[in-house]
């Protein structure tokens, strides 16, 4: 089950740079620090094994396991019954075992197990010094947080190293979704802290839970889930959109923040519990989730360091219920009844281009109608506040010129379309227009800025001859213009 909150508060206008910075920062340190660690984990454990130290410890292993209560037999595989892949797993195995008991590397690391006056004890002590120094070399070894041996940095520098490029990309797109979140809701002095806080409540519980553990813990995955924590509280009863899926199953919904705390918490306790054996830390999630929830309490409560208008709960649209009434009504010949359902729409979302393309499919069915070009004159202007609606006013202007025969559109709306056109690269059809105008309304205000388009356009697509004449156009007829002045600097190459 995957249940991710997500966020259309952010934009270009509105960028979020402390989640931008977070994820710079936890790539950086992956591919400058840690992008050996693996050959690096490799080289110590080859050395452990070739270098002798294992015939020595493990044996010793075998003796310290005899004299606990809960001991378990161990034993050096037999290579003759194995083949090389399952001999060097079981010593792999092996291995880990040793470096994971708490209770024996004490008393080893403190000459309580191979003692100074062994005949192999300095041959043993170079071996594991050299293996230890190796070790070292491994960061997230490091600079992981080990429960039972951690050191006080490590609280921090294990939430921004990673076990792998796949553990990193897949936490950074979750700190994006979380972080876009928080950050779209937050004040920026807030959101920085909140994120380390959180971290240090996720190994919080790792910690009590994993106290004697040797298994460093490494990941941002805590402090994200701190994170979603703050969303569910700092957003409270407001719906949010979630993307859910359950198996092969997936969809949208809006839901109280709120409800998504105990769904999270409960997958994570479920996943530890009864998940079977995992290199997940569970419980560092909840721990954040936990931590995260309360400092978003905290900042609602006390702090007062939201953005209330991002905390508004967004209305949900009625658009598709308006466009499958008018759909039906259009369905029944009613293009009446249709169209003031549509116009009713575009109350609400004034720029919507799936209700201004339907609209004109509507109004399209009644072409020797007045209201067909009134109609579609409404539109055209309405799409033309926004570049990126561009190719959408091309297609619905070529069919209305087609249906229509005479299209009837004002001159300023008609030299605005030819503009578009020309940046389009549709220069026959802003050629076509223009030259009419030319030659009937030549005082038309939005004239010089359509030539300019055009000349540009020839110029780009190589048509040196016709960029040379709209330039000549444009400076004869056009002088003191700001278009005229910028085409004097424009020069043609060949």
């Amino acid at each position: 089950m995957l249940i991710i909150p997500l966020t259309e508060k952010i934009s270009f206008k509105n960028p979020p740079y402390i989640t931008i910075f977070l994820i710079i920062v936890n790539i950086f340190i992956y591919f400058a620090f840690q992008l050996n660690d693996n050959e690096n984990f490799y080289n110590a454990e080859k050395y452990y094994f070739e270098s002798g130290l294992a015939e020595i410890e493990i044996p010793e292993y075998q003796k310290y396991m005899k004299t606990r209560k809960d001991h378990e037999e161990i034993r050096w595989p037999d290579q003759s019954e194995l083949s090389r892949k399952e001999f060097e797993k079981h010593l792999y195995a092996l291995h880990r075992k040793i470096e994971t008991d708490r209770g024996f590397l004490i008393k080893l690391h403190n000459d309580q197990i191979i003692i100074s006056n062994d005949e192999n004890y300095n041959e043993w002590k170079s071996l594991r010094e050299n293996y230890d120094f190796k070790m070292k070399k491994v960061v997230f070894h490091e600079y992981g947080f080990t429960p039972a041996w951690h050191k006080p940095f490590t609280f921090l520098s294990h939430m921004f190293l990673h076990g792998g490029a796949g553990h990193l990309f897949g936490n950074m797109i979750f700190l994006w979704i979380a972080g876009c979140l928080v950050e779209a809701g937050s004040k920026r002095g807030y959101y920085f802290p909140a994120y380390i806080l959180s971290g240090f409540a996720s190994v919080a519980l790792f910690w009590a839970i994993n106290y004697s553990s040797l298994r460093p813990l490494v990941g941002a995955s805590g402090a994200i889930s701190g994170l979603m924590g703050i969303v569910t509280t700092m957003y409270g009863r407001k719906k949010i959109k979630v993307f859910f899926s359950v198996g092969f199953y997936f969809n949208y919904l809006r839901a109280p923040a709120i409800m998504l705390l105990p769904i999270w918490i409960g997958k994570e306790i479920w996943s530890f519990y009864f998940g079977g054996p995992s290199s997940t830390a569970y419980m560092a999630h909840v721990g954040g989730f936990i931590g995260g929830a309360a400092l978003g309490y905290l900042n609602i409560r006390f702090l007062k360091m939201v953005d209330n208008d991002a905390l508004v709960e967004e209305k949900e649209s009625n658009i598709p219920g308006y466009l499958e009434e008018a759909m039906a009504c259009s369905g029944r010949l009613e293009f009446d009844n249709a169209k003031k359902i549509l116009e009713k729409a575009l109350e609400e979302e004034p720029g919507n281009t799936v209700v201004l393309e339907q609209l004109y499919k509507t109004v399209k069915a009644e072409p020797e109608s007045s209201q067909f070009h009134i109609t579609t004159r409404k539109i055209l202007s309405l799409l033309s506040r926004k570049r990126e609606n561009y190719s959408l006013i091309h297609r619905i202007y070529t069919d209305y010129a087609a249906v229509a025969k005479v299209p009837k559109l004002p001159a300023k709306l008609f030299i605005k379309l030819c503009s578009i056109f020309a940046t389009l690269g549709h220069t026959d059809k802003t050629e076509k227009i223009l030259l009419l105008f030319l030659r009937k309304k030549p005082d038309t205000p939005q004239i010089p800025d359509a030539l300019f388009k055009l000349a540009l356009a020839f110029k780009k697509s190589g048509d040196h001859k016709k960029f040379t004449y709209y330039k000549k156009i444009l400076t004869v007829k056009y002088p003191g213009t700001n278009e005229a002045d910028n085409i004097k600097h424009i020069a043609v190459k060949g």
